[in-house]
Formats: structure tokens, sequence, C-alpha cells
């Protein structure tokens, strides 16, 4: 008499689940947006507006504005701002090479973007957003240039880098190993920027704005390896390039030596 279960039986047995939905990084990560998704209707837009705080979509025109005032009124702060948009710029161009290279998915269980502006931008490792949240939120501590012109907010900003994070989980949109990745990633560089002090750490985005600007030249070479948001990626890269002379970096020093 064969072993083999019958038909029923079969049916009727739970299927084994994968190891990988056993880890408690999908355990957390799915529990904390399935109780979002049936959560109220404030809860989601409250996780909304804390994720739109550390988003690139915000971030770089807010940055260009502030340049461009800086420029109509001559203020001295203008180095200042011309650096937030290449820490930004900084923090994106590590996001996506570090995306590119680890490749991993994004959750299976929520719906996911298929628009994105970056080559490497559409993988999950690590957050891009709580990276960017948690190097300012850092910053504000560790940087004696920070603490000059943004004074007390240092408790404020970790509870909003907080919340950029847990947004991210909670609408499925990282795992929560994504967010941890991308907290110490942020922290991590704004460590560095810190210890190289403002001249070298301006010098430190050379290499990485030409990579990117002579990358977004190849796309525009080749149609096929362009992202479904290449336009976007064009300007900033454009963007980024012009800007370096008007920051703390050594083109900046050159134009005062000719001055």
């Amino acid at each position: 008499q064969s072993n083999k279960p019958s038909s029923r039986q079969t049916m009727c047995r739970p299927p084994e689940p994968p190891k990988v939905r056993r880890s408690v990084d999908v355990r957390v990560g799915f529990g904390l947006c399935d109780a979002v998704r049936r959560g109220p209707r404030a809860v989601r837009f409250a996780l909304e507006v804390a994720s739109l705080c550390g988003d690139e979509v915000l971030a770089f025109p807010l940055s260009i504005v502030v340049i461009l005032s800086c420029l109509a009124t001559g203020a001295a702060s203008l180095p200042f701002a011309v650096e937030i948009f290449g820490d930004l710029g900084m923090l994106t161009f590590v996001e996506c090479k570090a995306k590119a290279f680890v490749r991993r998915l994004r959750p299976p269980y929520a719906s996911q973007s298929a628009f994105y502006v970056l080559p490497g931008e559409q993988f999950s490792f690590p957050s891009g957003h709580t990276m960017r949240a948690f190097f300012f939120a850092t910053s504000l501590v560790v940087s004696p240039l920070w603490r000059l012109f943004v004074v007390g907010s240092q408790p404020l900003a970790f509870a909003a880098a907080l919340a950029v994070a847990v947004a991210r989980v909670a609408k499925g949109k990282h795992w929560p190993s994504d967010v941890v990745g991308g907290a110490l990633v942020g922290a991590g560089l704004a460590v560095v920027a810190s210890t190289l002090g403002p001249r070298l750490w301006a010098a430190a985005k050379y290499p990485c704005g030409f990579v990117m600007s002579l990358e977004a030249l190849a796309f525009l070479a080749v149609p096929r390896w362009r992202t479904p948001g290449f336009p976007v990626h064009f300007l900033i890269a454009a963007l980024w390039c012009a800007s370096l002379r008007l920051g703390l970096g050594p083109l900046a020093a050159l134009d005062a030596d000719l001055l």
C-alpha cells in the first residue's frame, strides 16, 4: 500500500512557508504594513507626510530654490546652500550605487512604482529616504558648520528621521533592514563629512558629481539605458556639476585666486 498522502490530505495540509517568510525582517515589515493598511486614514496620511520629508522629489527643488534666492540677494550663505545641494547629490549617488550592487528587490506585499529616476533606484537596500534623513539629523550634532545655522533642532531632526524610517516600512516600500542600513550609512557619511571638514568634504563631491554627469551623458547617447525619469536624472547631474564652483571646494578656491 502506498504511503503517498491522498489528495484530500494534501489539500487540507497548509503549505510549508518559505524560509524567507519566517525571517524577522519579513514578519516585522509585513506586520507593520498590514496594520497601517487596516488602520485609520489619518495614520496613513501622517506616514505619507513623513515619507515625503525624506524624498529627493522635495529635497532637490527646495535646495535649488534656496540657491537661487541666495544668488538673487547676494547672501553670504550661498556656498552653504550649494553644499546642501551637493550633499543631496552625494547621498543619492551613494544610495543608487549601493542599490545597484546589492540588487535587493522591494517587498512583494505592497505595490511598487514602476517610475524611477536614477539607475539602481528601483532596488530596495539601502533606504535613500532614511539615509538622507539621518545624514542631516546627524550633521546637526557633529558638524560645526551646521550648528552655526540651525540651533537647538537636533531632537526634532532625529524624531523626523525616525518617522521617515518607520513610514518607509509601513508603506511597504522597504524591508526593516533597509531603513536600518540607510540610517547607518547616512549617519556614517555625516560623521565622515564632519571629520574631513567642509573643504575636504566639498572636494570629495567632485569625482562623484563628475561620474554622475558622465553617466547621464552615456544614457543620453544610448537610449535603451535610460530610466523612465531620465530627464530628471540628466537635470540633477547637470546642476550638480555646474554648481560645484559655487561651493567650498577646489574650484571655488581657484576662482578666489584668480580674482
